[in-house]
């Protein structure tokens, strides 16, 4: 049997949490040495309250992820990592600078790869400004590039409700304007999801006032994401829903109308749930879910080509 002890030291080090991290992959890659007292991230972090950690785990998962293991397959999307960085400058009160990996963004965004291509000022300089959007919605959008999730969750119910359903629509706009075909279908997968999740008050909550003017606004008439807000109306929504959050004057007259021509149509057809059915129907890609940005999913992560 073998046992493996690190010795104590005199002195207190502060371990941070990425040294922590690193040890326990190791750890993990010793499965078959002895399993002895594990020491959380905490120990490393927070020698004041707790004594310096001599045993170590070995054998175990000590650290994990929301998808599993920290130690994940390698895959494609490594190579969108590589090469130069671009800075994106977002707003105008103020300009906020972003920098992003060339070849992750343009991969994901047609908008980004053309600018970024032929003899553009934008290509010379590695420089993007995008003074009509919002830095925190292009945060939403970074985020997802480079993590796979939306960080924009709120359960609560009412008002704060409706701020998230107004973050996705947010989010959705940016990514037709940057050409991201995969976000869009994200941040739709995000609404239906939130449709059918319940709030801290035990009930589910749906998009209102400022979210379809928002939608209504920025979107083409074309838009999936409209068809969406239109078959939830029709399938969920009570009168007062279109009174919720706006005035009477201020509801998109796009919007009643082709609501008003859902609910005729529904009279022909035994339609289901817009939130049970495949949310490929409220995709941008062509048929077949081999299109989807599902069926290109590592770990969490959209998997994209590399940028030549």
């Amino acid at each position: 049997m073998i046992v493996t002890k690190y010795p104590r030291v005199s002195k207190r080090v502060s371990y941070s949490a990425e040294c922590a991290a690193v040890v326990a992959a190791l750890a993990i890659k010793f499965t078959s040495l002895q399993r002895l007292p594990t020491c959380s991230l905490s120990d490393y972090d927070n020698q004041e309250s707790k004594p310096l950690c001599g045993d170590v785990s070995i054998g175990s998962a000590i650290v994990t992820t929301a998808s599993g293991s920290i130690r994940i397959p390698k895959d494609d999307r490594i190579n969108n990592l590589s090469g130069r960085s671009i800075e994106v400058v977002v707003g105008l009160e103020p300009p906020i600078p972003f920098s992003v990996h060339e070849n992750l963004i343009c991969a994901s965004s047609d908008f980004f790869r053309k600018a970024m291509e032929g003899d553009w000022k934008e290509s010379k300089q590695l420089l993007v400004c995008l003074e009509d959007d919002d830095p925190d919605t292009f945060l939403v959008y970074l985020h997802w590039l480079y993590r796979g999730t939306l960080p924009v969750r709120i359960d609560e119910p009412g008002p704060l409700m409706n701020s998230e359903y107004l973050q996705l629509a947010k989010a959705y706009i940016l990514g037709d304007k940057l050409q991201d075909g995969d976000f869009k279908d994200v941040v739709i997968d995000a609404m239906i999801d939130k449709c059918k999740s319940t709030a801290s008050d035990g009930h589910r909550w749906f998009p209102v006032g400022p979210v379809l003017r928002c939608m209504y606004k920025n979107t083409p008439t074309s838009s999936k994401a409209r068809r969406l807000l239109v078959d939830i109306y029709v399938h969920h929504g009570p009168g007062h829903w279109t009174s919720d959050g706006a005035e009477q004057d201020e509801i998109p007259k796009d919007f009643l109308y082709e609501v008003t021509m859902a609910f005729m149509d529904k009279r022909d057809k035994n339609e289901e749930d817009p939130t049970q059915r495949p949310t490929c129907a409220y995709h941008e890609h062509g048929p077949g879910e081999t299109r989807c940005y599902k069926a290109r999913l590592r770990n969490g992560i959209v998997t994209r080509k590399a940028q030549s």
